[in-house]
């Protein structure tokens, strides 16, 4: 059917959604969040950062599903602020998809009005703006998965198999940005053969080679880059096994994704760990993943009534008009911006949406119908967010609308038809506006934390303990609160303040070992020696996986003077965290200490050859939320600090060339440490090369690190240089900064 007459309702479709994404841009600019992202946001961030700083390859296989962090990135490569313009492009494509929300609307209704209205309620509906503005991979999904929609309807409009391989490619983009769209696309394809005629049905096995080809094409180079450089066949993402079992276990409550024996902050080698110790080898991701997948299926099977109790739960979340915040709660950020506060939401589209799937029969409609069904069928065995269900709003929209305008034509003349539909519509809004599973509507207490982490990072301090605060008036049990205020007041240096939190904290989760790792460093610093080695030790005992408690203990032992503890502790450190750079670098210094060069050097080369931090391959929610906060190392200073600490080992042993050369690579990683230019400024001295020297020695004091021996060196050059004048300069000014330094006044004698 073709409709009469030009359409351009879809300008007026997209210049409101235009208008409301900018409108909600700048006004998130302004938000203190806008360039702290957190979480599964900063996951992607970091990940994007990774790629477009040159490790395009990762580390072994995808975890998650790379697609949106390889756009991202691109993004990172074209623009210089990564957090203004990648979102803006986001909120772009955003616009377009309303377009093709417009035009699978026109297609499926066959009316201008139902479309227009579809159009305008999309291009209001504040979660679309929310997440097209958040470096979340949602939103791309809204934008692929209608245009798989768009493609298969046209593809059986005009019985052409291009536009059936097109969706195919489409489907396996998405299927790359989120797995669990790959058995809704056997289903969508079965549409497609069961909605042509028979000639279709007697051809459906050329179309499906189409259409799966097409499939592949984009999921491919995904599944070779795991096998040939991850060397384990995973087809996309290794992460389906573990999340299928936070969705299945007597824990769970159906929305959060928390492993019940790690708690909300896992990591993933801790799941492996797990899974290895169970079965007593060695796993691969894929074998990792089967383990977590049998592992969530014996709950099921060995407690059916609890499962089915949670199912129902799941089911309920989904149809609920609750936004289930698993990262950042929506309702809070409303108070940056006035576009998330327009009263249209799930509350609207559920009711109407759900109920119009018992009276779809036009074809496309059932095209419509299966892709809400199957795709909420992939979510249930997992978990419910209100970001996981974002694909399934556009169809529920062009449903619901389709239904609404149906059901008051029916009320006219088709009495028991509208009463049927009324029925259904009452059901919907009976489930869809209660509150059965008692979901907290104002659940700010994560929001709270996130913005103590951002003052935190940024230095204010006292903001930072009133948003910690604020979250534990929210939820007094609220983990990790206690646990960053005890930061802020050890950063303060009020050491018995922040025993307190960290003892707070320990009372909120039993079973924190970075507040028992703090705990440690703290009674170190207080002199409770006996404390510090104790509570150090615990820290490890509770999570054998957690690095900083290894490092934190080895630097406690350190200070105590009991050095050959201090190895013992790296060592085993380092055996399960062979790529860890500040383990091997305090394992250097202590080495380097004791006198034993060749031993140090070889724990600094280490270092530096590590490859840091696996935060991005690995998923450690921990460091993600160290990242967060602020307390976080940064990997360039960090290497930087190693290639500083292997030169001026190398050149104290004489080998000025080499040194030189390693002390030349700290400097450009960490700029801003003076004490690089120090040593720079001695090798250099040593090697006779005086300018060089005398620079360098001036930059270690521009960075503030001015001293008696500092200036007596430069003086020294000076001489060199056969300038006694400014050699007296800087000798006097040694002297003003430490009368007592007798090398300046000696020398100073002798130029007199």
């Amino acid at each position: 059917m073709r409709l009469r007459g030009r359409n351009y309702e879809w300008v007026l479709i997209i210049g409101i959604g235009f208008v409301l994404r900018l409108a909600h841009l700048f006004q998130w600019r302004k938000s203190p969040f806008f360039e702290y992202p957190a979480v599964d946001e900063l996951y992607h961030y970091l990940w994007a950062k990774d790629i477009a700083n040159g490790n395009i390859l990762g580390d072994g296989p995808f975890f998650r599903a790379p697609f949106y962090p390889y756009f991202l990135s691109a993004t990172f490569k074209i623009f210089k602020n990564p957090f203004f313009y990648p979102r803006l492009i986001q909120m772009m494509i955003g616009v377009v998809a309303l377009y093709l929300v417009w035009r699978l609307a026109l297609q499926i209704t066959k009316s201008r009005i139902k479309s227009l209205v579809v159009g305008l309620v999309c291009a209001i509906y504040p979660a679309f703006i929310y997440f097209e503005a958040r470096f979340l991979l949602d939103w791309l999904l809204v934008f692929l998965d209608t245009l798989i929609l768009i493609l298969l309807v046209r593809s059986d409009r005009k019985n052409n198999l291009f536009w059936l391989f097109l969706s195919g490619v489409v489907g396996g983009l998405s299927a790359i940005t989120r797995p669990n769209i790959l058995p809704v696309l056997l289903l969508l394809f079965l549409w497609w053969v069961f909605a042509g005629d028979a000639e279709r049905r007697k051809k459906w096995l050329k179309g499906a080679v189409l259409f799966f080809i097409g499939v592949l094409i984009p999921i491919i180079p995904v599944s070779a880059h795991n096998i040939i450089y991850g060397k384990d066949f995973v087809l996309i993402a290794s992460q389906g096994g573990i999340n299928f079992y936070i969705g299945n276990n007597a824990a769970s409550d159906g929305a959060s994704s928390c492993v019940p024996e790690l708690g909300t902050d896992w990591q993933y080698i801790q799941c492996r760990y797990l899974a290895e110790e169970e079965t007593g080898k060695k796993l691969k991701p894929s074998e990792v993943s089967r383990f977590y997948y049998k592992k969530g299926l014996n709950f099921i099977l060995n407690e059916p009534i609890s499962a089915l109790k949670l199912y129902l739960r799941k089911i309920y979340l989904l149809l609920n008009k609750f936004e289930v915040s698993d990262n950042q709660n929506m309702g809070f950020h409303k108070r940056y911006s006035w576009v998330l506060r327009i009263p249209i939401g799930f509350w609207l589209i559920a009711p109407l949406g759900f109920a119009s799937l018992v009276f779809v029969k036009d074809k496309n409609q059932i095209l419509l119908a299966i892709f809400v069904v199957a795709y909420s069928l992939t979510l249930i065995p997992f978990f419910i967010t209100a970001r996981l269900r974002l694909p399934i709003v556009v169809p529920l929209v062009i449903l619901g609308v389709d239904f609404l305008f149906a059901t008051l034509k029916s009320a006219s003349n088709q009495f028991m038809e509208f009463l049927k539909r009324y029925i259904a519509i009452l059901a919907m809004i009976v489930i869809s506006w209660t509150n059965w599973a008692h979901i907290p509507s104002n659940y700010f207490a994560y929001s709270y934390f996130s913005l103590g982490n951002i003052y935190l990072r940024q230095g204010r301090l006292d903001d930072a303990l009133k948003s910690y605060e604020s979250a534990i008036l929210k939820d007094p049990n609220f983990k990790r609160a206690h646990l960053n205020r005890g930061v802020v007041y050890f950063r303060m240096r009020k050491l018995e303040k922040a025993e307190q939190e960290f003892l707070q904290e320990l009372i909120v989760d039993p079973k924190s070992a970075p507040a028992f790792a703090n705990l440690g460093v703290t009674y170190r610093l207080l002199g409770k020696r006996e404390k510090a080695i104790e509570f150090g030790r615990k820290a490890i005992e509770l999570n054998p996986f957690y690095i900083d408690g290894y490092y934190m203990l080895a630097q406690s032992y350190h200070g105590l003077g009991l050095e050959d503890s201090a190895l013992s502790v790296l060592r085993l450190g380092i055996e399960k965290f062979p790529q860890n750079r500040r383990l091997y670098l305090l394992y250097g210094n202590i080495l380097e200490l004791k006198g034993e060069y060749a031993e140090a050097e070889r724990a600094y080369r280490n270092a530096i050859g590590a490859r840091g931090r696996e935060l991005v391959s690995s998923y450690e929610l921990g460091s993600i939320y160290e990242e967060e906060s602020g307390i976080a190392f940064d990997e360039n200073k960090i290497l930087g600090i190693a290639e500083y600490n292997l030169g001026s080992l190398i050149a104290k042993l004489g080998n000025y060339d080499q040194g030189i050369d390693h002390l030349e690579r700290a400097k450009k990683l960490y700029p801003e440490l003076p004490d690089i230019y120090l040593q720079l400024g001695t090798a250099y001295y040593l090697k006779g090369e005086n300018e060089k020297s005398l620079l360098s020695y001036m930059r270690a004091i521009e960075l503030g690190k001015d001293s008696s021996a500092l200036r007596y060196n430069i003086a020294l050059v000076y001489i060199r240089l056969g300038n006694p004048e400014r050699a007296r300069e800087e000798l006097q000014k040694s002297l003003e900064i430490d009368p007592t330094f007798n090398p300046a006044r000696k020398a100073l004698k002798s130029l007199k």
